[in-house]
């Protein structure tokens, strides 16, 4: 980039099961290639991938480690996308997602302003069935098919993710496309003591509706093996941190800390609870021990 941070931007393929997927990944990811100081883009994929990137002129990834079940590993792709880019900033961002010219803005300005950040947030979902047409005015029309048709949703984990080079260290081996990984990595940063940034109210980012079968069906994603993992290794329900534990917002006004976001202020009166919960039964315990002691 010339005025801000080069980008590197990398995902998860699906393997092009039917035309619906190839479509919305194409979408996505064209999409990213018309952001502004055209960013690194590489796609993780087995070979029924590779025509996608070849079309677009990505770079195409097939050596990376995965579960027994076939998931990608977090500790794998992470560090294979630093190894493979050389932009100071990355984000690995979910391939069903069409990101618009707010997104690169949204990067700049928290990379101007920390040193250190993680950058997540909340995304709209779309029924898309068709190829976009990215000409001069495909961003107006999204935002247009957003406003009669789009869905908020609901502000739990992150469909991107973004960092600067050397962020995150080692990595334990999460199944990526799982549940629980992506609320670990924004406990991780705050654990780290890092600035995690909300850029809901500044980002756009459009979520192509589409089915599960690729992992067989969408409970596989919530409760399969590699899902029941990903929560053990995450240190269960302490660290599935949401949206709402974020520790900045950025809006049009800069960054801010989400001291008096409505968002943020519900989620740390949760927190509030959990701990107390957490402290209430350590105590019920240390009572019951102490009752059997006395009682020998």
């Amino acid at each position: 980039m010339t005025d801000g941070p080069r980008l590197a931007i990398f995902t998860i393929l699906k393997p092009p099961a039917d035309e619906h997927v190839e479509t919305i990944q194409l979408n996505a990811v064209r999409s990213w290639l018309a952001l502004r100081h055209a960013p690194e883009v590489v796609l993780f994929g087995d070979e029924s991938s590779a025509g996608l990137a070849a079309s677009v002129g990505a770079r195409h990834v097939t050596d990376f480690a995965c579960s027994e079940h076939g998931a990608p590993l977090l500790n794998s792709v992470f560090p294979r996308a630093e190894a493979l880019t050389e932009s100071p900033v990355l984000a690995f961002v979910n391939a069903d997602i069409v990101l618009l010219d707010d997104f690169a803005p949204a990067v700049e300005r928290v990379a101007h302003a920390r040193e250190r950040f993680l950058i997540v947030g909340s995304r709209w979902d779309l029924e898309v069935a068709e190829p976009l047409a990215f000409d001069a005015g495909w961003e107006r029309r999204v935002r247009a098919l957003l406003a009669r048709a789009g869905r908020p949703h609901p502000p739990a984990g992150s469909d991107y993710f973004v960092f600067p080079r050397g962020f995150w260290g080692g990595l334990p081996p999460f199944a990526l496309g799982r549940s629980s990984f992506d609320n670990w990595l924004i406990y991780r940063a705050r654990q780290a003591g890092d600035p995690v940034v909300d850029a809901s109210r500044t980002v756009l980012a459009v979520h192509q509706d589409h089915d599960y079968s690729h992992i067989g069906g969408v409970a596989a994603t919530w409760s399969g093996p590699d899902a029941k993992r990903n929560y053990e290794l995450a240190g269960g329900a302490p660290a599935i941190y949401l949206l709402g534990d974020a520790s900045h917002v950025l809006t049009r006004y800069g960054l801010l800390p989400a001291t008096f976001s409505p968002r943020h202020l519900e989620q740390r009166a949760r927190r509030l609870i959990e701990r107390h919960e957490r402290l209430l039964t350590l105590a019920n315990r240390w009572q019951r021990a102490a009752g059997v002691l006395r009682g020998h």
